[in-house]
């Protein structure tokens, strides 16, 4: 039986698993084993930093209102968004609940299916093309 294509996270829980598995189940199959970080420009990413970024920030800033610092102030291109909005959570003194990324990823679904994919920049698109290919040649 055919291993399928596993997509994990660039970070060090995600990284240190993808390293479990291709000593592992996967020997042999690395090559099945993803990683965000080979999708951007920086280490230590996160599914949600294959999502356009305008479209997170704006979701993070309309769910979690700040007294003082907006998030779309303070985030910046290039680096892990996760981290980001946990220290801007922090700071603003926000209490990010357990399932806070689903609530961003609900908003930013949302906005995305009603805008549509020209929303989407082609820089993105050109990271999700080999993502997609990937998966599809697992299956093939």
């Amino acid at each position: 039986m055919a291993l399928p294509v596993v997509f994990l996270d660039g970070d060090q829980v995600g990284s240190r698993m993808a390293a479990e598995l291709r000593r592992g189940l996967y020997n042999g199959e690395e090559r099945k084993v993803l990683s965000t970080d080979e999708l951007v420009d920086f280490n230590g990413s996160e599914l949600e930093d294959l999502i356009p970024n305008q479209r997170l920030v704006e979701a993070v800033d309309r769910i979690f209102r700040a007294p003082e610092q907006q998030f779309s102030e303070v985030a910046a291109t290039g680096k892990p968004i996760v981290p980001q909005v946990d220290a801007w959570a922090k700071r603003e003194g926000i209490e990010l609940t357990p399932g806070w990324k689903v609530e961003i990823a609900k908003r930013v679904k949302a906005i995305l299916l009603s805008k549509g994919i020209n929303d989407v920049d082609d820089d993105l698109l050109e990271r999700w093309v080999p993502l997609f290919a990937r998966f599809e040649q697992s299956v093939n």
